[in-house]
């Protein structure tokens, strides 16, 4: 009897999913921009990122909460990036350093599981 490897459907909207070649795919990211994106630091990024808010709002971005959305933003940023390489969860947790029930509240506190599968069991 041969044995057949059991592989589960991967439940995660970013399993397996390169952010960079989606970009690519897009024509967004160049060669050239990713060389002058690994010169930068993250804080210079976000910095950068914050300036051209600025200047597409015209300085009205007064009403913002920046400073207690950034955690969250940043928390959500490596769950999608641990995500994309980590073919189970408990790969993701162990890497972020996080309990199992806390992986599991941030999973649907930001929502990170595919379409068809809302339930995160």
């Amino acid at each position: 009897m041969i044995k057949k490897k059991f592989y589960r459907q991967n439940k995660y909207k970013y399993y397996n999913n390169s952010y960079i070649k989606h970009l690519e795919e897009q024509n967004i990211l160049t060669n050239d921009l990713k060389n002058l994106i690994r010169k930068l630091t993250l804080e210079d990024l976000i910095v950068i990122k914050l300036e051209l808010s600025n200047e597409i709002l015209k300085g009205r971005n007064y009403s913002l909460p920046l400073w207690s959305s950034m955690t969250s933003i940043v928390q959500e940023s490596l769950l999608r990036y641990s995500l994309s390489f980590a073919a189970y969860s408990r790969e993701v947790y162990s890497f972020l350093g996080m309990s199992k029930n806390r992986y599991w509240d941030m999973m649907r506190k930001y929502n990170l599981f595919r379409q068809d599968d809302e339930s995160g069991i």
